[in-house]
């Protein structure tokens, strides 16, 4: 007959008690540090909403100047084989997003990319693109996803605002064969996903309307820093105030756009009010590109 050390037995199951708990409150800070992060994320993206609606809504009379400015501070975001993370310079703001796609104990998944495993690397591929997806999305979303005349009207000045900067870490371009970046292309993730709450895609969402002759293809690689920008450009308030009315002229001791009916200081606004009542044309714009290509094309950065 065989017999059993009770004793042996018994410690051995404490041991795994103790063992699953330990794995429990791990994956609890953990999550309690991704809830923290995504939290952050929201009341960063909340306060740019309000001041961007504000900056829409509300205009210096006449000329159409800004009168509240946005508060839409740059995120930087850092991606290596382990982890993304994510700062907020002028919110005082960092978290971490663990990459998971190795097979850790009993299958679980664990921290980091197993280079010698085509679907690990395939996991951070797609991984990265879900990040850079939402970072895009967010950026679209919070100005209105091209509906609010944010910005001055009183120039044709091109105003750029840089939502997200990416970067790559060396190891990553070095180590992540871009080939399965090229077969797991970003603008596929785009076409194929949906932002959260959303029953069109990425790509339907972010279309603006530069896109309705030529459209976009959405691309990077792991070799160049990335910026995830929100364009914006009016015909020029000023230019067509002075096309029809002539340049300012000071009249009853204020300057701005008369008619001088008489001798003096006798002046009558006419029809400048009726045009101004009107709504300017302008155009938004986003964009993924080349962190060093942002200059290029922005002539003002807000």
């Amino acid at each position: 007959m065989k017999t059993f050390n009770k004793k042996g037995v018994w410690a051995w199951s404490e041991l795994a008690k103790y063992i699953l708990a330990l794995l429990f409150i791990i994956a609890g800070f953990a999550f309690i540090d991704r809830i923290r992060g995504v939290s952050e994320d929201v009341y960063n993206k909340e306060l740019c909403q309000i001041s961007v609606i504000l900056n829409a809504k509300i205009k210096r009379p006449i000329l159409g100047s800004e009168h509240t400015p946005i508060d839409c501070p740059t995120r930087y975001v850092d991606i290596d084989l382990d982890r993304i993370a994510e700062e907020v310079p002028e919110r005082d703001m960092r978290h971490e997003t663990p990459i998971r796609c190795r097979k850790g104990f009993m299958g679980m998944p664990a921290d980091g990319v197993d280079l010698d495993d085509e679907e690990s690397v395939n996991c951070f591929v797609e991984t990265v693109n879900s990040y850079i997806a939402d970072l895009h999305f967010d950026c679209w979303d919070q100005f209105g996803a091209g509906r609010l005349a944010v910005f001055g009207w009183e120039s044709t000045e091109r105003k750029c605002v840089i939502c997200s900067v990416v970067n790559f870490d060396e190891v990553v371009s070095a180590d992540i064969d871009q080939a399965y970046l090229q077969e797991n292309p970003y603008d596929d993730y785009l076409r194929s996903n949906s932002p959260p709450g959303h029953d069109i895609t990425y790509y339907q969402y972010l279309l603006d309307d530069a896109d309705t002759v030529d459209l976009p293809y959405f691309d990077y690689t792991y070799d160049d820093d990335l910026a995830i920008v929100f364009m914006n450009e009016y015909e020029g308030r000023i230019r067509n105030l002075i096309e029809k009315f002539g340049a300012p002229i000071k009249c009853a001791g204020k300057w701005g756009f008369y008619k001088v009916t008489g001798e003096g200081d006798t002046c009558e606004v006419g029809q400048l009010m009726e045009d101004l009542a009107a709504p300017p044309e302008y155009i938004n714009q986003n964009d993924l590109t080349r962190y060093q290509e942002v200059t290029s094309y922005c002539d003002v950065l807000k």
